[in-house]
């Protein structure tokens, strides 16, 4: 597979950083987009195109009437924040997170169109428990669009789903006008879990859908 990007692991392994390379030269029947690496990483979530398998894994469903959209679709697995089982056994104040990358080569003539997200969260919490969640679109250098919702301590929330769907904002659909033909581009998705609670005793349980689908849109230029 040729690799038009070539994503590298921080120190710590919560980011990525891209360097971008010239790709090789495609023809009329390329793919309209190819996934050259992926990479989930964070307190919550592992795995990658070059990593061992881990607890996310990933999927490329291509529509056969639109060659032109693709959905990269996340497994996630056991994606939760669960009260009992915090980070560190005295504060029961923590988070959950993962973060998400793709690079994209797009095929011969074609651009990056539009790109969105979707995914879903199932929420269970006793009064005097805070949670947020948040999520970010984004490329390597700029965010493309943001989501959140937040359950306030008051709140008795008892198993509540809510959708979770990421679309460019203004300026990240001008972000996304300006790429250029064939330009390759490592896209990401932040996801986060926090609560907040004075000690142990209300109980949370925060759980992720089964699956985040990241979906492109890709265009002739």
């Amino acid at each position: 597979m040729r690799r038009g990007i070539l994503l590298v692991l921080a120190a710590h392994g919560a980011w990525l950083h891209a360097a971008i390379v010239k790709p090789t030269a495609t023809t009329p029947t390329s793919p309209a987009v190819e996934i050259v690496e992926w990479l989930a990483s964070g307190s919550g979530c592992k795995g990658g195109s070059a990593l061992p398998p881990g607890n996310v894994t990933m999927h490329l469903q291509r529509d056969a009437k639109n060659p032109r959209h693709m959905d990269i679709t996340f497994q996630l697995g056991p994606y939760a924040l669960e009260g009992a089982m915090p980070i560190n056994p005295e504060h029961p104040t923590f988070a959950r997170e993962c973060a998400f990358r793709i690079a994209a080569q797009p095929g011969g003539h074609m651009r990056i169109q539009n790109v969105s997200a979707r995914s879903s969260f199932q929420i269970e919490k006793e009064k005097g428990a805070w949670v947020g969640i948040q999520a970010r679109l984004l490329t390597v250098t700029q965010p493309l669009g943001s989501w959140s919702r937040t359950f306030e301590k008051e709140w008795d929330v008892r198993k509540e789903r809510v959708a979770l769907v990421l679309e460019p904002d203004a300026t990240g659909r001008n972000q996304i006008k300006s790429m250029e033909c064939g330009e390759s581009k490592l896209l990401g998705i932040d996801l986060s879990v926090l609560n907040k609670r004075d000690s142990f005793t209300p109980k949370l349980t925060v759980q992720s859908g089964a699956q985040l689908v990241l979906s492109l849109d890709m265009e002739s230029c």
